[in-house]
């Protein structure tokens, strides 16, 4: 999704892919889907972390 090299470190990474399934799970509930556990779980998680991801680049935004 971003090409290049992204210095945020291993640590940050994990802290976005937990606020990602948190965000994500946020997200399921919204919409109204069962995501506990399984593929949707991953598939919501996933979305979370972009939305995160995105969030993050937006923030940082170095010109």
């Amino acid at each position: 999704m971003k090409p290049g090299n992204d210095s945020m470190g291993w640590i940050f990474t994990i802290i976005l892919g937990i606020v990602g399934a948190y965000i994500g799970s946020l997200l399921a509930g919204l919409v109204g889907a069962n995501a506990t556990a399984g593929f949707a779980y991953w598939v919501f998680s996933v979305i979370g972390a972009m939305i995160v991801l995105v969030i993050y680049g937006f923030l940082t935004n170095k010109k």
